[in-house]
């Protein structure tokens, strides 16, 4: 139980450590894949429109500043159209702003006289007050001019603060012009350096298919009739981008009407992508294997808890079944002497049926809670599985026969199995004792065991109506299908469970099906 609960713990955190370094690595991947395919494409994008020839640095970058203010150019072409399309409902809004203004004008028109007069008279004192100024200007030209010295101190002390903190915050242009790794991103870093690292070569074909022009100018590895093979495949693909062996390929037409295929050599971009691959395979394997190896010997402590627990379970169990059976039998001794010296008597009767079921009942427990410890300890050894079937049969035909019922048994001969005889025998005890029980009167029982290439043992029985999603509680302590069949029949729910572990400590699997939903096949797959 210790080790199932140990290997149950570390498998599970280690799927659950799986799944999240595998989508982690799994994007790191694609985003550097991703990279390498827009990193490539802008490339050949750039050598299509320079006819062929990677720019240099300089007209690199008027390339991009040309594109950029298309760009701008393009903005303002539709801002300017969104504000024209906007346009006539301004107009027709000024329209009934204005018609509104004159019918207002209508109806006021009278007072509009004395603030003309009003307008008149200040426009008239105007030239006085010129006048004034003009004369006081030159008595306060000294002073004026001893204000403002003063007040034009801070603001040259602020401009030389500004001027300061600009020095301290300019970035060596050197570093700025050689550091690579700035400007973190997606896509194509160009560096004056670009134009001379990128191997690439094109072919030109005219609409017959027939090649009119070629560049090798800018790759060694490639001759003449290579690149022209190269480019007739790339021809009779209908992708106009993609991969080529160690080649990004980009097929185009330019303004004379041919047909250009631009050959990019990516081998040193798909071996990095390919390390990066294997490095996140070989982190995953490491830190996985690193990871559960550290969770199985943690987990001895993490189920000590749970594994407590169970123990003390089966030790109360266990106490109490010991404590239990001396009251018992000594009620059922009383009931006894009772029968003897009273005579027989239902309430005597009574005593001794439900004592010889509490009797039963507390053995079963014991069993149930000893059966890992008993099956561990008990030997194992290889022994015959077809004479231990056909022994525990023999005694429940003349049972079955006895209430109304057919069994009949198929067996198959010499079959060796290693594991413990008695608790193997157990196991087909609980299976013929239970078929017995719930099989209604006339009903056929049915016992086969199979060689195959692992032995296989069914009991196959009819019964009363079943529930066939509850088959798998069928395992489980204590569980009844039908309380009221369980009461006639004397069950408690236990001996599938122990008929289950026994299975289990045999690594043997044992399961309950239905068929029609009026019988039940119980197989034990050892």
């Amino acid at each position: 139980m210790v080790k199932k609960l140990r290997r149950s713990f570390t498998v599970t955190a280690s799927l659950i450590l799986f799944v999240v370094l595998a989508i982690v690595g799994v994007a790191i991947n694609l985003l550097n894949y991703y990279n390498f395919t827009a990193s490539t494409e802008k490339t050949m994008t750039v050598i299509a429109s320079n006819n062929g020839e990677f720019p240099d640095y300089e007209d690199y970058l008027k390339m991009v500043e040309e594109e950029r203010l298309r760009e701008e150019r393009e903005e303002q072409m539709k801002a300017e159209e969104s504000s024209s399309a906007a346009a006539p409902e301004d107009a027709q809004t000024k329209e009934a702003a204005q018609t509104g203004e004159e019918s207002v004008e209508t109806d006021t028109g009278a007072p509009e006289g004395p603030a003309d007069a009003t307008e008149e008279n200040a426009g008239a004192a105007s030239p006085e007050e010129t006048d004034v100024t003009t004369e006081e200007a030159p008595d306060t030209g000294e002073e004026t001019a001893a204000e403002q010295t003063p007040a034009s101190d801070p603001e040259e002390g602020s401009d030389t603060e500004e001027e300061t903190d600009t020095e301290e915050e300019t970035v060596d242009p050197l570093l700025e012009k050689f550091d690579y790794t700035a400007g973190f991103g997606f896509g194509l870093k160009v560096t004056a350096e670009t134009a001379y690292e990128t191997r690439y070569f094109y072919v030109r074909f005219a609409p017959d298919a027939n090649m009119i022009g070629y560049d090798l100018s800018h790759i060694a590895e490639v001759t003449k009739e290579e690149a022209e093979s190269l480019g007739r495949a790339i021809l009779k693909q209908e992708n106009p981008t993609g991969s080529y062996g160690n080649y990004r390929f980009y097929m185009h037409d330019t303004e004379g009407g041919s047909t250009e295929i631009i050959f990019l050599n990516c081998a040193n971009q798909q071996r990095s992508v390919n390390f990066v691959l294997y490095v996140s395979i070989f982190i995953l394997a490491a830190v996985l294997a690193g990871v559960t190896t550290a969770m199985w010997f943690m987990s001895k402590r993490i189920v000590k808890p749970f594994v407590d627990n169970l123990e003390k379970q089966k030790k109360f169990i266990t106490d109490a079944g010991h404590e239990l059976k001396t009251p018992i039998s000594i009620i059922d001794a009383n009931a006894e002497v009772l029968k003897l010296t009273e005579g027989d008597n239902e309430w005597i009767d009574s005593i001794q049926n439900q004592t010889s079921r509490l009797s039963s009942l507390v053995k079963r427990l014991v069993v149930l809670s000893k059966t890992e410890e008993e099956v561990a300890e008990m030997p194992v050894e290889e022994f015959d599985l077809s004479a231990a079937a056909s022994e525990t049969v023999s005694p429940f035909m003349i049972l079955a026969e006895r209430n109304g019922l057919s069994l009949t048994s198929m067996l198959d001969q010499n079959i060796r199995y290693t594991g413990n005889e008695a608790s193997i025998r157990q196991l087909f005890e609980i299976l013929l004792e239970n078929a017995i029980k719930y099989t209604p009167n006339g009903g056929a029982i049915e016992v086969t065991l199979l060689s195959r290439p692992r032995p296989v043992f069914e009991i196959y029985n009819e019964c009363d109506g079943i529930d066939t999603e509850k088959l798998p509680q069928y395992f489980d302590r204590f569980y009844r299908a039908d309380d009221s069949r369980s009461r006639e029949t004397g069950g408690y729910g236990i001996g599938l469970s122990i008929a289950k572990a026994i299975a289990d400590k045999h690594k043997a699997k044992i399961s309950a099906s239905s068929r029609d939903g009026r019988s039940i096949t119980f197989t034990v797959a050892f």
